[in-house]
């Protein structure tokens, strides 16, 4: 009977500390939310000159666990190995991490924080474009474990791009002002903050219109472990009350918001230049909305008859040349090489106009006429000479582009 009674008390005392004790700490309310960081990302994370972590992301962080009530514990951890880390458990959640459809796969994300912009950044003047064809046989320098790493191994290591890995984001701007990389694939922000707007980084700029790709995301949010979903419902409620406080928008307003570059995006209504070999003083093409203006310098006389240029081949126009350049499947041709882009017809060629391969070309195209000096100059070196090896030329001369 004794050892009855006892029996019976130890389960009892096993029940109440051990099996009690953790239904009980599964329903506590939370105290603490440890976020990981790489601290060495401005303007989103990094340490002071005094060793505080400041950046938009310990704003939001800090901002968030005041609102939940709890203490923000900021856990340092190499980005790469973020996602392994957090399933491990060496901290609760992720903060600042593009929440990418490969990425969504391993773990969840809240509702996005900001968005998120990624251009190509090499020597002003260097003719590199954000594309395969510009980029065959070069270096470009991606973090390593990034988002950008992912697409540009996906995306250009396969036609011949060569991509480096850093650990490092100074790793990667050091070796790109070394000339040790061609160019870099880095977040709009943080390489205008921490190259361009040096002094060292007065040689470099944005090349070409901002780099888009399922690999790349679109915005950054806070990444949890699938199995956490608790967390994920507290930080989105905390990120709207944030918002409908108007505390968000004073954080945000802090910090350089991550927009393309008006100088240098090529939308679809401004022109975008398009640069034939580094040896031309000129562009082969200008994009202005959907009208694509060729140069028959490229290789085709002012009827855009073939002919074989010494930047096209054999068997092509001057404004098919161009059109394989920027990458047109197919393009209706206008007069005076005009030519109308038209690369998602599945069609055949409209009235008074016939099929060519790559491209639509009317069957009578007027010369147009060059009346004055710079236009007859232009006729007679074939084609619109557009000043700045590529890029946005400081002038625009001449008028029968091929």
């Amino acid at each position: 009977m004794a050892l009855a009674k006892i029996f019976v008390l130890s389960v009892g005392s096993l029940l109440s500390s051990g099996f009690f004790a953790g239904a009980v700490a599964d329903t506590a309310p939370r105290s603490e939310i440890r976020f990981a960081i790489s601290p060495q990302f401005p303007p989103y994370e990094s340490r002071n000159a005094q060793g505080r972590l400041v950046g938009l992301n310990i704003e939001l962080g800090n901002a968030l666990c005041a609102q939940l009530d709890v203490r923000c514990t900021w856990v340092d951890q190499v980005f790469s190995h973020s996602i392994d880390a957090l399933e491990r458990r060496r901290f609760d959640a992720i903060m600042g991490m593009a929440s990418t459809p490969q990425r969504r796969q391993l773990i969840d994300f809240t509702d996005d924080l900001y968005p998120l912009t990624t251009q190509l950044v090499a020597r002003k003047y260097s003719g590199l474009l954000p594309t395969v064809r510009a980029l065959k046989g070069k270096r470009v320098g991606v973090l390593a474990g990034s988002n950008r790493e992912a697409f540009a191994l996906a995306q250009w290591a396969p036609a011949g791009v060569i991509i480096k890995s850093f650990w490092l984001n100074d790793q990667l701007i050091r070796s790109l002002v070394a000339g040790d990389i061609d160019a870099a694939l880095q977040g709009t922000a943080e390489i205008r903050q921490e190259l361009l707007d040096t002094e060292r980084g007065q040689a470099f700029d944005f090349v070409g219109p901002p780099v888009t790709g399922q690999q790349m995301g679109t915005a950054v949010a806070i990444g949890v472990r699938k199995s956490d979903p608790e967390l994920r419902s507290e930080l989105n409620r905390a990120l709207e009350q944030l918002k409908q406080s108007g505390e968000y928008q004073r954080i945000l307003q802090g910090y350089p918001q991550e927009e393309p570059d008006a100088a240098n995006a090529q939308d679809q209504d401004g022109p975008q230049f398009y640069p034939g070999d580094l040896d031309l003083p000129f562009s082969e093409a200008v994009r202005v909305g959907n009208m694509l203006y060729t140069s028959s310098i490229a290789g085709g006389g002012c009827q855009a008859q073939p002919s074989e240029g010494r930047h096209g081949r054999a068997d092509e126009t001057s404004d098919e040349h161009a059109a394989r350049t920027i990458g047109a499947s197919s393009v209706l041709a206008g007069p005076g090489g005009q030519v109308h882009l038209d690369a998602g017809r599945a069609g055949g060629a409209e009235p008074g106009q016939r099929r060519v391969p790559g491209l639509f070309r009317p069957r009578s195209a007027a010369r147009p006429q060059c009346t004055d000096r710079a236009s007859a100059a232009a006729r007679r070196t074939g084609g619109s000479r557009m000043r700045g090896r590529g890029r946005r030329p400081t002038r625009i001369v001449g008028g029968c582009a091929g």
